[in-house]
């Protein structure tokens, strides 16, 4: 299964990469990230669409890790091959069903999914965090770590929409236990995966980038000021606390 899983990455890393294009060529599809309401009309704990670029790095990587073990059958391939190939496949089926159907509750599960496979992987790259260097290990931090991290603020802003979407509630109805409740999860979240799952630097970039993106959204697009330094206070906290006591991860 992990010769497979290893030989099956790279077209995994083609068609994930290409997924998210397709609104581009097929009339109907959506762009992820991408909203129909506009400023007061947002809701404040969705990021502005331009932080959902964070997907570049993360394909780029995902490809270039996925070359790697095409090319070399490493430690390292084998560990990351199977949990990889999971995340890349459930990325590529949560993409592909957000373009074509947008947020549906179809989704939330796979993207739920998603987010155990991507701490898998930041998971298994944890456990072997220093015995191995060079520009493999380097890409496969960073890779997991950013997957793992954005998956984090994902689930958390999926929550609520999907509570929106079964409660009938619009985006500018209930803001404040939205928003608190978006927050609460990516909190409680990083913290287990800081305890249990990964010391990756690039997991805190990626949750802070989503952080900031709520920020400006509630700042600048929604008008809740209150709301973006409730935010900002929930991130400086959590990001203090990640580099004051530094996470166990896979060594726990």
């Amino acid at each position: 299964m992990t010769k497979a899983a290893r030989l099956a990455l790279l077209p995994i890393a083609l068609i994930q990469a290409i997924a998210p294009g397709l609104f581009l060529l097929i009339p109907g599809f959506e762009r992820i990230g991408s909203e129909a309401e506009i400023g007061l009309l947002r809701a404040p704990e969705s990021p502005p669409g331009v932080f959902f670029a964070i997907w570049l790095p993360i394909f780029v990587g995902y490809l270039l890790s996925a070359v790697h073990a095409l090319r070399s059958d490493t430690q390292l391939t084998q560990r990351l091959s199977v949990p990889l190939a999971m995340t890349g496949l459930l990325g590529t089926l949560w993409q592909l069903m957000t373009v074509a159907m947008g947020e549906t509750l179809l989704a939330y599960p796979v993207l739920l999914a998603l987010a155990g496979a991507a701490w898998w992987s930041a998971y298994r790259f944890d456990e072997r965090r220093g015995t191995e260097t060079g520009a493999p290990s380097l890409i496969a931090d960073l890779t997991t770590g950013l997957y793992a991290g954005w998956m984090t603020l994902a689930v958390a802003i999926s929550t609520t929409t999907t509570i929106r979407t079964i409660t009938g509630l619009g985006t500018t109805d209930q803001v404040w236990p939205m928003l608190i409740l978006a927050l609460n999860i990516a909190v409680a979240a990083a913290l287990v995966a800081f305890a249990r799952i990964t010391r990756s630097p690039w997991y805190v970039a990626a949750l802070a980038w989503g952080l900031l993106g709520i920020i400006i959204n509630t700042w600048a697009l929604t008008g809740m000021n209150v709301g973006a330094v409730l935010t900002a206070v929930v991130a400086i906290w959590l990001l203090q606390r990640r580099f004051r006591l530094g996470a166990k991860g896979a060594s726990a």
